[in-house]
C-alpha cells in the first residue's frame, strides 16, 4: 500500500458488477499522471414523502439498492423524505421524471449533479486528495495510456481525504473553432500550447 497525493484535473466513472467505479484523473505531487479508481459509492437521490405505495415499489425494483428513511429541512419545515440509493448514476434522471409528480413543488432531491461532482461534495474533498492505495491489476492498467493507475484503499479508518493544496507543473491546451455550420465555412481555428509538465 501506498499513500497518494493528487491535483484533480478531471473524472468520470464506468460501470462494473452491479454498480460503478469512479475514475479520478490527476497529477501527484512529482507530476506524474495517475488514474484512482474508487469503488463502492453509489448514486441516490432522496424523494420528499413518499406514499406507501411509492416505497413498496421502491423496494421491489432491482435497480434499487437501499431505500433509507430520513428528515430534510426543505422550504422552512422538517419533512419526512426517503434517500434511494441505486445501481447506475444514469438511471437517476429516469427515476426523477418518474417520481417528480405534477405538482409545482420539487418532490426529488439531490438528483441533479452530476455524478462525479457528488462523490466529491458527499466526501468534502477539494481539488487536492490524499489516500492510501494499491496498484490495480494488470488487466485494470491496460485500459489507460498513464503510468500509474491505482485502487483506492477504503475501509478500516482508510478513506479518501483533502490534503494540502499544491499545484504540480501541467501542460495545458486551448482552442478554438469559429464556424457557421449552415455555411460549412470554418473563420478560425486558434490553439495555445503551454507548459512542460
Amino acid at each position: 500500500m501506498t499513500s497518494v497525493e493528487l491535483f484533480l484535473l478531471g473524472g468520470s466513472y464506468h460501470a462494473v458488477d452491479d454498480g460503478v467505479v469512479l475514475e479520478l484523473f490527476g497529477r501527484s505531487r512529482d507530476g506524474e499522471a495517475v488514474v484512482a479508481r474508487y469503488y463502492g459509492f453509489r448514486p441516490y437521490f432522496v424523494l420528499l414523502e413518499p406514499t406507501n405505495e411509492e416505497r413498496s415499489r421502491l423496494n421491489a425494483d432491482p435497480e434499487v439498492v437501499r431505500l433509507d428513511p430520513q428528515s430534510v429541512f426543505y422550504r422552512g419545515r422538517e419533512r419526512n423524505a426517503a434517500r434511494v440509493t441505486i445501481h447506475h448514476p444514469w438511471r437517476v434522471p429516469e427515476y426523477r421524471k418518474a417520481y417528480q409528480g405534477d405538482g409545482a413543488e420539487a418532490r426529488v432531491l439531490s438528483c441533479d449533479i452530476p455524478f462525479v461532482h457528488r462523490f466529491l461534495y458527499d466526501k468534502g474533498l477539494g481539488l487536492c486528495v490524499r489516500f492510501e492505495a494499491e496498484e490495480e491489476p494488470e488487466e485494470v492498467r491496460a485500459r489507460y495510456t498513464v503510468p500509474r493507475v491505482l485502487r483506492v484503499v477504503t475501509g478500516d479508518g482508510q478513506e479518501i481525504q483533502r490534503a494540502e493544496p499544491f499545484r504540480p507543473a501541467l501542460r495545458i491546451l486551448s482552442f478554438d473553432i469559429e464556424n457557421a455550420i449552415r455555411e460549412r465555412t470554418i473563420y478560425t481555428i486558434c490553439g495555445v500550447a503551454e507548459g512542460g509538465g
